[in-house]
């Protein structure tokens, strides 16, 4: 028996645009109304947050939500357009508006028409996104290699939905999306892994090291030391387990770790010579007792 689903033909447009996981993201929302970012991560072999990330890019169109929660506004049906004297005006009166509209131009190389206007002004009035908040999320998809207008007004609508609404929270969410990027690709030439992607699973350990747990690079490299010591080769499962146990402790150096092991062994070594010494008097006074029988 064969299921049938429908996608919106406002997604129709989008879908050139759209990675594999935010394709695959959409289906599963289109099946499942009621869903946990969670339920849905493991079910499609994604990290929770490649997961929110890919729903964001939906909700940026107005196509996604968080479960559970009214729709909010309705783009993709075009109620918030703006009339073409409503936007003339703007890019007329508003300097900071026209010199926005003018610098983005210039970044996606295109020249816009009335309706990439109407997109802007809407993210810039209706919104309240600031030119400079708007330019530098621009920035960041041309940067990741994507130079679609529509590709950023849905990123950036989808980030103020999901709270990071000012320039100052958009610092600090781009700089923990290149610092996490930095250690990745550290991790990868580490690892000799070159281009090749991660696996679902092991892009889940990365994506927890160093988006949710905020690990240094100088740490994984300890556990990636201590990987190869123990198995011959560079096991991202293997790391996994040993940066939790490490994370579990407070551990947050390799100078912690090296700190704690050095304690411990001491007092492996003090163990030891008094279970030995324990062991030969007990044999001692055993020998003696038959002696004397």
């Amino acid at each position: 028996m064969s299921e049938k689903f429908n996608i919106p033909p406002s997604a129709i447009p989008l879908l050139k645009s759209a990675s594999r996981q935010e394709l695959e993201a959409l289906i599963y929302i289109s099946v499942k109304s009621d869903y946990t970012v969670a339920a849905a991560a493991e079910e499609l072999g994604m990290t929770e947050p490649e997961f929110a990330g890919a729903i964001a890019f939906w909700r940026g169109a107005s196509l996604a939500m968080p479960a559970g929660e009214k729709k909010k506004t309705a783009r993709t049906e075009r109620d918030e357009h703006y009339d073409a004297e409503t936007v003339s005006k703007a890019i007329e009166d508003n300097t900071e508006f026209r010199e926005m509209c003018g610098a983005l131009s210039r970044q996606f190389g295109k020249v816009f028409n009335r309706y990439d206007y109407d997109s802007l002004l809407y993210l810039y009035d209706f919104c309240g996104a600031s030119a400079e908040y708007l330019c530098t999320v621009a920035a960041h998809c041309i940067s990741c290699g994507k130079r679609s207008l529509r590709y950023f007004v849905r990123t950036a609508e989808g980030l103020y939905t999901d709270g990071v609404d000012s320039y100052s929270k958009l610092e600090r969410y781009l700089a923990r999306k290149e610092r996490a990027a930095d250690r990745v690709f550290e991790l990868k030439r580490m690892c000799g892994f070159g281009d090749r992607d991660f696996t679902a699973a092991e892009g889940r350990y990365v994506s927890d090291w160093f988006e949710e747990k905020n690990l240094s690079i100088d740490l994984v490299r300890a556990a990636y030391d201590r990987t190869v010591a123990a198995i011959g080769e560079p096991k991202l499962q293997y790391m996994n387990k040993i940066l939790c146990d490490w994370h579990s402790k407070g551990w947050l150096t390799p100078a912690d770790v090296d700190s704690d092991k050095k304690i411990n062994d001491g007092k492996k070594k003090h163990g030891s010579f008094d279970e030995d010494e324990f062991f030969a008097a007990a044999v001692s006074r055993t020998e003696n007792r038959r002696r004397q029988k």
